[in-house]
């Protein structure tokens, strides 16, 4: 279980999220900062835990699902129970080469599903420079991130 969560303030500007009714306002944050949550913003998650953690009935989870969904805020493929996190590396980008891998690795191990996929292609294209497709995800010279930020003398561990 995660310790921490980033939660971008920006939310409380984005059209999309006030639009919703509180039920659904509170499920976005609960998938956003759940104890199931992870670094990759996708995972399983079976309806009977929301409604236990939330004390809710499936009926009043389903509706506030299912508003996520029209807002395109996440992405669910029931068969599976994997809940995603839309724009999610927009705000939680890989800080690192390691973080980058653990995040394909997270998702390696989700079924492969079409909401897991276009996750997957997302974290690629969030973290590679242009000129480095068809390179491997573990090679450290096909990698470089996007966020010039975090190429700094203290952030590569040499300050």
């Amino acid at each position: 279980m995660r310790s921490f969560s980033k939660v971008s303030p920006n939310v409380w500007q984005s059209q999309r999220f006030n639009a919703l009714p509180d039920d659904s306002r509170l499920l976005y944050f609960y998938l956003l900062t759940s104890p199931h949550a992870n670094s990759a913003g996708a995972y399983r998650l079976p309806s009977g835990y929301v409604c236990t953690d939330l004390r809710w009935q499936s009926d009043r989870y389903m509706q506030a699902l299912n508003q996520l969904i029209d807002a395109d805020l996440i992405a669910h493929d029931e068969a599976e129970s994997i809940v995603i996190i839309k724009r999610w590396f927009q705000h939680n980008p890989p800080m690192n080469e390691k973080h980058f891998r653990g995040v394909v690795r997270i998702l390696s191990n989700l079924p492969q599903v079409a909401c897991v996929q276009e996750t997957t292609e997302s974290i690629h294209e969030t973290w590679y420079a242009k000129g480095t497709e068809g390179k491997s995800p573990g090679t450290s010279s096909a990698i470089e991130p996007r966020h010039h930020l975090l190429n700094t003398n203290f952030m590569n561990g040499r300050g």
